[in-house]
């Protein structure tokens, strides 16, 4: 699962973005990694040390850009859990469920929490 959100015309510094969005999920109890290149920057969540498979990408030039909060669901892993959880007796299952459910619970205040950082940083024009 995928939520985007793009902005243009913002003028956001996007490693101070990805900062405060780290911030941000550090005051829920979560553990965050991140990742980053010229134009993209990457926040892995995790909880006690267990990667949860949500993350957050902040993608493109301060003036446009996209921030997407993502719930990784390959089908993959899924395979995977299904064939484990025989062996273990559903445990990857039940981490699957409880990821999505905090990816659920996160994403309202998470995206006010993105309006209102990036209303904030925004540099305003001079015409």
């Amino acid at each position: 699962m995928r939520v985007s959100r793009e902005w243009k015309d913002s003028s956001v510094d996007l490693a101070v973005l990805s900062k405060r969005l780290e911030c941000f999920f550090r005051t829920k109890g979560l553990h965050t990694e991140e990742t980053s290149s010229r134009d993209n920057f990457k926040i892995l969540l995790s909880q006690s040390k267990r990667a949860l498979g949500i993350y957050v990408e902040v993608i493109g030039l301060p003036s446009d850009f996209e921030v997407d909060f993502v719930l990784d669901e390959r089908s993959d892993f899924k395979i995977m859990g299904s064939v484990l959880s025989v062996f273990l007796g559903g445990g990857l299952s039940l981490i699957a469920l409880r990821s999505k459910e905090l990816f659920e619970k996160l994403e309202p205040e998470f995206w006010a929490y993105v309006e209102k950082t990036i209303e904030e940083l925004s540099v305003p024009k001079h015409d």
